[in-house]
């Protein structure tokens, strides 16, 4: 069973930024640097997340918010490829 927390591997400066450039260009804002917040809409609904990142591999994400009707399973099919794509590995 999925849950709200999602650690990334090998996240290093540009895994990190190219990861960033995405989120944005799906209309995410972020707010912090190597900790903090975004959002971002999928499937008709918003989805908010906090983020702690160590700045050499390691990326923590928590999603704080999201509909009742959005599975957990559902959100990671979303972000993970955004991750994957970039350069980072799903732990």
């Amino acid at each position: 069973m999925a849950n709200k927390n999602r650690t990334y591997t090998q996240v290093n400066e540009d895994v990190f930024e190219c990861m960033k450039k995405g989120l944005e260009g799906r209309g995410a804002q972020i707010e912090g640097t190597t900790k903090g917040t975004f959002k971002i809409t999928a499937y008709g609904f918003d989805f908010k997340f906090k983020f702690t990142w160590d700045g050499s591999g390691k990326l923590e994400v928590t999603c704080t918010d999201k509909p009742f009707v959005v599975g957990y399973g559902k959100i990671w099919d979303t972000v993970d490829p955004g991750v994957t794509k970039c350069g980072g590995v799903v732990s």
